[in-house]
């Protein structure tokens, strides 16, 4: 079933604000026109690593709204989609004309919001509407975000402008593993692909401070061991590997798109540290891959655990920042030579879900690529 929202429009200025009009239709003194195109998807949106398909959750629009703001951060007119759009490769979708007096403007695009803020009448009111990651990023439509200002005058009567939306997220794919383990240890099984320490909330410009989490230090509840699954992980957070899984010793396996997770963007670069007690404090998002051996000494099934900090993106000057929204981490190459962690390890005691003790064993090497969802800024370290 489609679904739409509309952004409630002040009564008191309705008899201000003219219907869309064509091209042709003189304009009254006093105002100007406005074409505005909004580019949901393409080129511009895709990563340029070695995963460049988007999935078909990343690809799709369901609706959109164009709210026009004044100067104080008032709406003053709406443009809401009138029908289903699908994005592909070249799309830019231009809404109706619409006639406005003259004056600066702001023009934000919301896409796939679902109703969210279909009572805000300002800014500030859009500001505080708090969106839930599983609600608004689930394994349908992403939301996306654009804005622009433009200006009508008696000098500039007419503009038109394209609205370049990102999404609100950060992806993360897993591509190619090598199992170098011992060759005793045997094939390995990828069972899963997880984000810890997720950012649950955010507002519809990427502002709103962090305050609810998922998947604390990988837990179901903490304090505890109580890791997570498929089953008690917050989705888009999780992804479970069910076919062409099986890596064999000294082999290696490319995966795709198809198994990517999302996360709101975390500004923390604390480590984690975690000894099975105590609650959560906010530290750095980490991706989680699980997998399994088929001659685990612990014993066949046992999930061991690969955590990798993703915080970094580094820009065209150089300078590092966290895990960012609308960039994509692809874990293009990670190296298992040495049995990692288990779950039972943890339980037992044996060591804590810290970052330091977790690289000292030697486990893993992991390169990542980081990739703007827009053109550019492309880059990768290695863990």
């Amino acid at each position: 079933m489609k679904k739409t929202f509309y952004f409630v429009t002040l009564a008191v200025l309705s008899s201000m604000l003219m219907a869309s009009c064509n091209k042709q239709e003189t304009l009254p003194d006093g105002y100007g026109r406005v074409q505005l195109k909004l580019m949901p998807s393409g080129t511009e949106l895709q990563t340029k690593a070695a995963n460049t398909t988007l999935t078909a959750a990343e690809k799709l629009i369901s609706n959109y709204v164009i709210g026009i703001f004044n100067s104080s951060g008032e709406l003053v007119n709406s443009i809401p989609s009138s029908g289903v759009v699908s994005a592909n490769a070249s799309q830019t979708v231009t809404a109706e004309a619409i006639q406005l007096p003259y004056g600066s403007y702001t023009a934000y695009a919301f896409v796939n919001l679902d109703g969210a803020l279909s009572k805000a009448a300002s800014i500030d009111q859009i500001k505080a509407v708090s969106l839930d990651l599983p609600t608004y990023n689930s394994t349908t439509d992403l939301a996306q975000v654009g804005s622009l200002d433009f200006t009508l005058s008696s000098s500039e009567k007419t503009a038109t402008k394209t609205i370049e939306v990102r999404r609100l997220v950060a992806r993360a794919t897993l591509g190619s593993i090598t199992n170098k383990v011992p060759e005793a240890y045997g094939d390995m099984t990828v069972e899963g692909f997880y984000f810890m320490n997720v950012v649950g909330n955010q507002n519809a410009f990427g502002t709103e401070d962090p305050s609810t989490w998922y998947n604390q230090y990988g837990q179901v509840s903490v304090p505890g061991w109580n890791f997570v699954t498929e089953s008690t992980s917050t989705k888009p957070c999780y992804s479970k590997f069910t076919s062409n899984n099986v890596i064999a010793n000294a082999a290696s396996k490319s995966f795709t798109e198809a198994n990517s997770i999302y996360t709101y963007p975390n500004t923390s670069e604390v480590k984690m540290s975690y000894d099975g007690t105590g609650s959560f404090s906010a530290c750095a998002t980490y991706v989680c891959v699980v997998v399994t051996f088929a001659n685990d000494p612990q014993g066949s099934g046992t999930r061991r655990l690969i955590p990798i900090r993703v915080n970094k993106y580094i820009d065209g000057a150089g300078s590092g920042t966290p895990l960012q929204a609308n960039c994509a981490y692809t874990i293009s190459s990670l190296t298992i030579s040495n049995l990692p962690y288990s779950e039972k390890d943890f339980e037992d005691g044996k060591v804590n879900l810290d970052e330091d003790q977790l690289d000292s064993r030697g486990a893993f090497t992991a390169t990542i690529n980081v990739d703007k969802w827009t053109n550019g800024g492309d880059t990768s370290y290695t863990y």
